[in-house]
């Protein structure tokens, strides 16, 4: 979780698109449930990365995030079903 919020906190910092951080908001979404059962992430935890994510490196309105959120969780479900 540490890396995860320096990798976010570099990437506002430096302006870097969403593409660049991506694959480390993926990797949260698939730890997610082993993150809240170590008590280490909650709603609130996942609603703020969002907002980091889609709002402030992706551009998104603050409006919008809980819809790229859902999107973006489904994308990434849709993703790994199809794949294994």
């Amino acid at each position: 979780m540490q890396g995860l919020l320096i990798h976010l906190a570099g990437a506002v910092e430096n302006r870097a698109s969403f593409e660049d951080a991506r694959p480390a908001w993926e990797d949260f979404l698939r730890s997610l449930w082993n993150l809240i059962n170590a008590n280490s992430a909650d709603d609130g935890t996942v609603l703020w990365i969002a907002r980091t994510v889609f709002h402030r490196i992706a551009g998104e309105p603050l409006g919008a995030v809980a819809r790229c959120l859902h999107q973006s969780a489904w994308q990434l479900a849709d993703t790994d079903a199809t794949e294994k």
